[in-house]
């Protein structure tokens, strides 16, 4: 239920984040108004605290760097839009920008903290049917 709740969160926010492009991008687009686009699916990431996650410890002392610098790297492979914590619940987002679910997984599966045990992450698709241009899972 948690967890539903932060989704529907972060797709409010990513919709009003994605709502600050002004209408002159949108007209120098061909687009005079933000409307429904083609379904594309993205995948996110949620990451919650695993087994091997210290109970009673800060984020900051759970030996999450090798995990930041991973995602960090597939941002700039151009795979991931947005990453960072879910402070509330102790864990984390990634919107990913990737062809298949199979390659989010991957993502998942070669991730340090998920490997060591300090996260456990579930992919959902999010398809989107509204933006104004700003979330796209185009690249």
């Amino acid at each position: 239920m948690r967890l539903r709740a932060v989704t529907i969160v972060v797709a409010l926010i990513v919709m009003t984040v994605g709502a600050v492009a002004s209408k002159e991008e949108r007209v120098q687009e061909g687009r005079d108004e933000a409307g429904p686009v083609k379904h594309h699916s993205l995948y996110v990431i949620f990451y919650r605290p695993g087994p091997a996650w210290k109970d009673g410890e800060p984020m900051s002392r759970q030996g999450l760097r090798p995990h930041g610098m991973y995602l960090k790297r597939l941002l700039e492979e151009g795979k991931l839009m947005a990453a960072g914590p879910l402070p509330e619940m102790n864990g984390g987002l990634v919107l990913t920008r990737v062809d298949s679910r199979d390659q989010a997984m991957a993502i998942v599966e070669s991730d340090p903290a998920v490997k060591t045990g300090v996260f456990v992450a579930e992919v959902r698709s999010w398809v989107i049917r509204f933006t104004d241009g700003a979330v796209s899972p185009e690249r």
